[in-house]
């Protein structure tokens, strides 16, 4: 009986010690078009290094609650692996489906459309004016739409620091500049050196490709394929 009960004081210290260890996330919504505004659910951990924006796969409408809660998209991929990023010392943006977009199709037919550019535009000049930090977007599954449609189409400061297609395993810096050794793009994700210099992002940005994505955060690298939601 006391083994019982030690057990279960240690389950509960364990359990004390996980929440401790939970970044503290807020909802946050900020003016992007006229008429509209961008959801995102934001993780802010101390001495962070950057700051990632997470792009959900699917129709992307997370429809989210000022509590932080949704109706869609708990399962995808980069929306439960959140925390994993703000461990590595990454400020963390999740974003919903605009304001005006809060029904089906929601991002359905809008992903490649100037106002989605527009609405992420904002969001990488809210994040960079709060926190100094190079600003890089991660997109999954149709997520990556998006995420290569916004780097092709916002140019300089107005576009992100870099990109990550998680779909197709690549990794994009956004510079002017050619790679010539390995490095990672931040921690927590680790690339290969393989370099590419054949895709329209590169040849109209000057970006560097590394391929072979692999993940050090501990999810396997598949582990979304069978949840229906990446």
């Amino acid at each position: 009986m006391r083994g019982l009960k030690l057990l279960f004081i240690l389950y509960l210290m364990a359990s004390l010690l996980q929440a401790q260890a939970q970044t503290p996330q807020r909802v946050v919504d900020i003016p992007t078009r006229p008429g509209a505004t961008q959801r995102m659910i934001l993780l802010s951990p101390p001495d962070a290094k950057a700051t990632v924006v997470l792009i959900p796969g699917g129709h992307g409408g997370l429809q989210l609650s000022p509590d932080g809660s949704m109706k869609w998209g708990a399962g995808n991929f980069l929306v439960r692996t959140r925390q994993l990023f703000a461990d590595q010392g990454l400020i963390v943006a999740v974003i919903d489906a605009p304001s005006d977009r809060q029904t089906p199709p929601f991002l359905g037919g809008f992903r490649q459309r100037a106002e989605h550019a527009a609405d992420l535009k904002a969001v990488i000049a809210w994040l960079r004016e709060n926190a100094k930090l190079p600003v890089w977007i991660v997109g999954t599954s149709r997520g990556t739409q998006s995420t290569a449609y916004v780097a092709t189409e916002l140019e300089g400061s107005e576009g992100p620091d870099g990109i990550v297609l998680k779909r197709f395993g690549s990794c994009w810096h956004v510079d002017q500049t050619v790679a010539t050794q390995p490095s990672p793009c931040f921690q927590g994700l680790q690339y290969a050196s393989a370099m590419r210099a054949d895709s329209a992002l590169s040849r109209r940005r000057g970006a560097r490709v590394m391929d072979h994505i692999q993940t050090s955060s501990g999810v396997p690298d598949n582990s979304f394929e069978t949840s229906g939601l990446d």
